[in-house]
């Protein structure tokens, strides 16, 4: 298997920002796989609630940018958007719950 890696940045629903790896490999079937790796792709999913089976579209910008804007839907396919920014104004209005946002 053969591996190369770019950065990205994926913006987040609510306009954050978040630095990414992505690596390609050619699996042993020869097929192209990507994937995010990196802190910022945990950090991506830890700060915007994501959760197993959640739904993530993400749309390209491309260029010499590699910007990617994500949208996060759950198993209802209710997006999850309004549900993030409540949680972000509940920690700000309250500095008791700043390690669970």
């Amino acid at each position: 298997m053969s591996n190369s890696n770019n950065n990205a940045i994926l913006i987040g629903p609510c306009g954050g920002k978040w630095e990414v790896s992505i690596i390609k490999k050619r699996s042993r079937e020869n097929n192209e796989v990507y994937y995010f790796e990196h802190d910022g792709w945990s950090r991506f999913l830890e700060e915007n609630l994501v959760q197993h089976e959640d739904f993530l579209d993400l749309t390209y910008y491309g260029g010499n940018s590699n910007h990617f804007k994500v949208q996060i839907f759950c198993t209802s396919g209710y997006n999850k958007a309004a549900r993030i920014l409540r949680r972000r104004a509940m920690v700000s209005s309250n500095p008791s719950q700043q390690g669970e946002a």
